[in-house]
């Protein structure tokens, strides 16, 4: 046998001595130490990267940050969007409605719309941040999303409403979230959901200059897709958009051009 190819008895033995990251780190450092230091700052960098990305902890630091500038703030207080978001929803719903929304954060857009509706259920990813949302929002039953929306009831809502959170998803992803979204609604059903878009050159800009970032490809930067594409993902699985509001640009800070498009989609 060449040098070169591991006998049957080798490809097991370093099968085994692989199968442990903890051991393999350890005699790595132990045969050579000069690596110890290097190793500290990629788990530093690691570990900053997690707390960015994590949805718990990416999004309790970012309410931390919020209320350092402002004490009372709630979580998700630096986004724009909320009025004109609000309003189509109401606008598409009936007050006798049972409602959920999908990835209701603090709580900002949960307070709003829960006056809107008989009933409104509110998922997010985890139970820190609905605790978050709970302080503000009483009176709403909580649960945590599994997956894409797996663990969503069957028909139980005539109407779901979704602010800001999809743009944090890549295509496919949407994909399978929409088909649990229309599995949740009843028949004729409605799904207000607000996106970033790729339809116009300063979007396309904004888009641009965050890829080209340092930022890169983190799981929380914000995703984009021309309206084109939500609309085709969103008649795949069985719904019809009957309304499109593009959010106007004084609802936003001045340093955030790129403006949300509010979709109503009837499950048919």
């Amino acid at each position: 046998m060449p040098d070169d190819v591991l006998s049957n008895e080798e490809s097991e033995q370093l099968h085994r001595l692989k199968s442990s990251s903890a051991l393999t780190a350890g005699r790595l450092f132990v045969s050579h130490p000069r690596l110890v230091p290097h190793a500290l700052r990629t788990a530093a960098k690691g570990a900053a990267v997690a707390v960015r990305d994590d949805p718990t902890l990416g999004w309790m630091t970012t309410a931390d940050t919020v209320r350092r500038v402002s004490p009372g703030a709630i979580m998700g207080a630096d986004w724009g969007g909320l009025e004109t978001f609000v309003n189509v929803f109401e606008q598409s719903i009936k007050a006798t409605d049972a409602a959920l929304e999908v990835g209701c954060g603090g709580g900002r857009v949960t307070r709003r719309i829960r006056p809107l509706v008989s009933q409104l259920d509110a998922v997010d990813v985890s139970e820190a941040i609905l605790h978050e949302a709970k302080a503000v929002a009483p009176n709403v039953n909580y649960f945590t999303v599994a997956g894409f929306g797996d663990n969503l009831p069957e028909g139980r809502y005539d109407a779901i409403a979704s602010h800001d959170v999809f743009v944090h998803f890549e295509f496919d992803e949407c994909a399978r979230y929409f088909y649990n979204v229309s599995r949740a609604l009843r028949s004729k059903g409605v799904f207000v959901v607000s996106v970033y878009t790729l339809d116009s050159d300063t979007e396309i800009d904004v888009y641009r200059a965050a890829v080209s970032s340092s930022q890169g490809f983190s799981a929380r930067r914000a995703r984009r897709f021309p309206s084109s594409a939500y609309e085709t993902l969103l008649r795949a699985f069985g719904f019809e958009v009957t309304e499109r509001r593009r959010t106007p640009p004084t609802e936003y800070s001045e340093d955030k051009p790129a403006t949300h498009l509010n979709l109503v989609a009837r499950r048919s």
